[in-house]
Formats: C-alpha cells, sequence, structure tokens
C-alpha cells in the first residue's frame, strides 16, 4: 500500500484480477493462516510445481506482503490501484486508464 497499491479483499475481484493477469489458477481460496499476505495473493511451490490463488482474510494478515521465507515457496500479492478519493482525482485517473481496475502481482 505505500507505493498507491491497495490489497484485494474481495473473493470475485481476486478472481477477475487473476483472469486478468493470465494466471493458471483463477479460483481463489479464503484462508486465515498468520504469516501469509493480506487479501489477494498467488502461491507458487516451485519445488512441487503446484501453485494456486488465495484470500489472505486473517486478522494476522493485515499489512503483510510477499513471503519468502521458503525460497521453494512464493506468496506474491496482487493488488489493485486505491481508488481516487475526490471527483477530480477520479476525472485525471480515468485519463489515464483504460480499464476500470487495474491490478498488480508484486513480486
Amino acid at each position: 500500500a505505500s507505493i498507491g497499491y491497495q490489497p484485494i479483499h474481495d473473493q470475485f475481484d481476486c478472481e477477475l484480477a487473476a483472469l486478468e493477469l493470465g494466471l493458471a489458477d483463477t479460483t481463489a481460496f479464503p484462508t486465515d493462516f498468520a504469516g501469509t499476505p493480506e487479501g489477494c495473493y498467488y502461491f507458487e511451490d516451485l519445488r512441487a510445481g503446484e501453485e494456486g490463488l488465495w484470500l489472505g482474510l486473517g486478522k494476522y494478515n493485515t499489512g503483510k506482503g510477499a513471503e519468502t521465507s521458503d525460497s521453494d515457496k512464493l506468496r506474491s500479492p496482487i493488488c489493485s490501484v486505491g481508488v481516487p478519493a475526490t471527483t477530480q482525482e477520479f476525472e485525471q485517473h480515468a485519463k489515464r486508464t483504460t480499464t476500470t481496475r487495474e491490478v498488480f502481482v508484486a513480486g
């Protein structure tokens, strides 16, 4: 969030973002496991060759970003651009983008 991106907390929006990004898995599974990123993220287990879309919703996930404590297991947040606060900011934002929601994968 410090660079202007916000976590995606909604399962539908998470799945839509994964689809727009062309990810292999576009079905988000909610989790409240501590230590996972806040909101929508993509998990890759490089050793096992597994990957999946997750939605970190637990209170201990708040503020957590990419988790790479195990080099073979990567958790990369999928974020959206924050919604502008004023009508003027919205109009300026609308001129700069062609989509209603932009997504970004940290990694």
